[in-house]
């Protein structure tokens, strides 16, 4: 039996409640040259009793005894990987039946390391529809060094890379706890072309229930470490290495992780969700009432 050329890898840990459902968007892809490699990260509730249920030829179980963490377990499954290309999807999203066949045919050209699909971002709860997807022939857009130095242009879910580059894996750096993903977009970059598609044929959930000021802080300060590690080595340097970070950089972090709470409890209250978006405006410091509403309503009018 011949390698199939695409291995999908999912990490997951305590996701009972959404995992099945991202694991049937992925078996009933309308591409089906695939190997599926879930990796179960030391799981203490139902996940794991769940996913030994699963009956498929193309499905690969991996248990870890201990919680090893999101990057340690992706490498596990792209060392344990035999396609030619690596597909990502978090135990929490979802694909469009399509999603592997519209990137698939991207890698006819062999300078291309990536292909990414759009996505659409949901909050967790929300009633979930296809209906709007729009599959443009050809409307993509190469991604540089350049761009993604100034943001994270892609969704982890709706990425597929080459799994082997000159003869070496791609793997996450262990290192990068958080944002292990926008660091090998950026290096993958100054290997060869990644290209977005413009079809939304990943649904991306954002649990709102897990984001707080500590975490979005952690995500972004290894995203900044991303950008510097690459910065120096566009400037000359040897290797990839872990920059220190200065009182600016932190000063950013804060600021930036702050507008992005803001920004989601806007979306929530703006949604009519005022109770979760009084939440995360709490979370972002937002202590006193009349702040609130003050916000809200300068969001509400900027938006008419």
């Amino acid at each position: 039996m011949s390698p199939p050329k695409i291995s999908v890898i999912m990490a997951v840990h305590n996701e009972e409640n959404y995992v099945l459902s991202s694991i049937e968007s992925v078996l009933v892809q309308s591409f089906d040259n695939f190997e599926f490699i879930i990796i179960d990260d030391a799981s203490t509730d139902n996940t794991r009793q769940l996913l030994e249920e699963i009956n498929d030829d193309r499905f690969i179980f991996i248990k870890n005894d201990k919680n090893l963490g999101l990057t340690s377990s992706l490498n596990l499954g792209i060392k344990a990987a035999s396609g030619d290309y690596i597909a990502r999807i978090d135990a929490d999203d979802l694909w469009h039946s399509e999603h592997l066949k519209n990137i698939e045919s991207m890698f006819d050209d062999k300078d291309i390391v990536l292909v990414g699909a759009s996505h659409r971002e949901f909050l967790e709860n929300d009633s979930l529809s296809w209906e709007n997807v729009q599959f443009v022939a050809g409307d993509f857009r190469e991604i540089t060094t350049n761009d993604l130095l100034k943001r994270n242009l892609l969704c982890h879910s709706a990425v597929v890379f080459k799994r082997e580059i000159s003869g070496n894996l791609v793997l996450y750096r262990e290192e990068f706890l958080r944002s292990q993903d926008y660091e090998l977009w950026l290096r993958l970059s100054m290997l060869g072309k990644i290209i977005k598609l413009p079809c939304e044929t990943c649904h991306y959930c954002r649990r709102i229930s897990a984001l707080s000021l500590t975490s979005t802080e952690e995500q972004l300060r290894f995203a900044v470490l991303a950008r510097l590690s690459i910065a120096d080595k566009l400037d000359g340097g040897t290797d990839f290495t872990i920059p220190h970070l200065g009182a600016k950089d932190r000063m950013f972090i804060r600021e930036e992780s702050l507008d992005i709470l803001i920004h989601f409890a806007n979306k929530l209250f703006i949604a009519g969700k005022y109770f979760l978006a009084i939440r995360l405006f709490l979370r972002a410091g937002f202590f006193f009432p009349i702040n609130i509403i003050k916000n809200a309503c300068d969001v509400l009018v900027s938006e008419k």
